[in-house]
């Protein structure tokens, strides 16, 4: 089942492809107690194209925004999940993305909390 939590439209999907996300989960005491792990490796499941509403916090404006986003298993339950960076309102903390082959390291958890992908520099 997949829940539109911000009245997704989905246009279209891709396979997965070997694609995986390390995901940060946002949890209360009552998941902690229930053993809902702080950070899980789930496989993309489809890339999906959707049309999403947003509303700016400032001033109220709505818009859409079409966007490409990985579609994974929500830890908290059974339901697919759309990773849309975004949204306020979302399950998890953040995100970082593994490409097909490449192990899981160190740096990724780093990633996920600012840190940069080798080879990447600020100028």
């Amino acid at each position: 089942m997949f829940v539109c939590f911000n009245d997704e439209k989905i246009f279209q999907t891709l396979p997965g492809q070997g694609w995986r996300v390390l995901i940060e989960w946002k949890r209360d005491a009552e998941d902690v107690a229930d053993g809902v792990p702080a950070m899980t490796l789930e496989p993309v499941i489809a890339w999906v194209t959707a049309r999403i509403h947003r509303k700016r916090e400032r001033d109220g404006y709505k818009y859409e925004d079409v966007i490409i986003a990985p579609l994974v298993r929500d830890c908290h339950c059974s339901d697919l999940l759309v990773l849309d960076g975004l949204e306020p309102r979302s399950s998890f903390r953040g995100f970082v993305y593994l490409a097909p082959g490449e192990d899981l390291t160190e740096k990724h958890t780093k990633q996920l909390h600012g840190g940069y992908a080798e080879g990447v520099t600020l100028g």
